[in-house]
């Protein structure tokens, strides 16, 4: 779990962890600014149907419950399997992408992504030379 990168952050003052209905819930009563949204799963993008934000980026389900995503992310959801255009030409748009992750997030709230350093609650040479990520989904 990414726990670790983002308690203790100072540039971070709540973090939530969304697993089921009920660590949703108590988010029910605060009124977000923003919502970046990049689940593509139904139960949570559900569930969030119930929250209150002034603006959404990202994936949502409309009124007929279909995962959609908005314009500020669509480069990047379509190369995904939720892609508009089917696997098939997300896949396409994959190989001919130039671009990394860290642009697309950046450009989806406006900014411009510049190799701007990564903010951690910890420094890097503390931890053992090799360091390996497991994603359970891949």
């Amino acid at each position: 779990m990414n726990k670790d990168l983002l308690e203790n952050n100072p540039l971070i003052t709540r973090v939530f962890y969304i697993e089921k209905e009920e660590t949703l819930s108590p988010l029910y009563d605060i009124s977000f600014d923003m919502i970046l949204s990049l689940e593509e799963g139904q139960e949570i993008l559900s569930m969030m149907k119930n929250m209150k934000y002034q603006s959404l980026v990202g994936i949502y389900l409309d009124e007929n419950n279909i995962i959609q995503y908005t314009e500020p992310g669509k480069a990047w959801f379509d190369m995904s399997l939720i892609s508009r255009y089917g696997k098939e030409k997300a896949d396409i748009l994959k190989i001919q992408n130039q671009e990394s992750y860290q642009h697309f997030l950046f450009a989806m709230l406006g900014k411009e992504f510049v190799d701007q350093e990564y903010s951690l609650p910890y420094e890097p040479n503390q931890h053992p030379k090799y360091v390996v990520g497991i994603e359970k989904r891949a």
